[in-house]
């Protein structure tokens, strides 16, 4: 296993998916105490700080990726990028607007990501 990230909005199965996945798991969501900006950041750190074999999860993790990318002008900051978009569960109106501003934001840097050698894979969770 490597360093693998789990991006997708509310309820689309990252945490189950990162379970079945082993290795260490890291929940982003655990800064969204911080406020949208400052939980990203933090994730973003975190990514240089885990090793392998570790997963990271959240719906913060593609704002994460943006500032990584930005701060870091080579290199990759995960192996693979798996892309959860269709929710496993009921959503609310928030989480729906939610799953669509990761969505948005992952676009944005999807094509960096593959130039500097991540893989990115479109999942559903069943």
């Amino acid at each position: 296993m490597s360093k693998i990230g789990i991006v997708g909005g509310p309820r689309t199965g990252k945490t189950t998916l990162a379970r079945k996945l082993g290795g260490t798991v890291h929940h982003l969501d655990s800064f969204m105490q911080l406020g949208w900006s400052e939980a990203s950041e933090a994730a973003a750190q975190q990514i240089d700080k885990i090793s392998d074999p570790a997963v990271m999860e959240g719906v913060s993790l593609a704002r994460a990726l943006r500032k990584w990318l930005r701060s870091h002008p080579e290199g990759k900051p995960l192996d693979k990028v798996i892309v959860l978009q269709q929710p496993v569960a009921e959503v609310s109106a928030g989480q729906v607007v939610m799953g669509m501003g990761v969505g948005t934001v992952f676009n944005e840097i999807s094509e960096e990501l593959i130039k500097r050698g991540t893989e990115i894979v479109y999942a559903q969770v069943t």
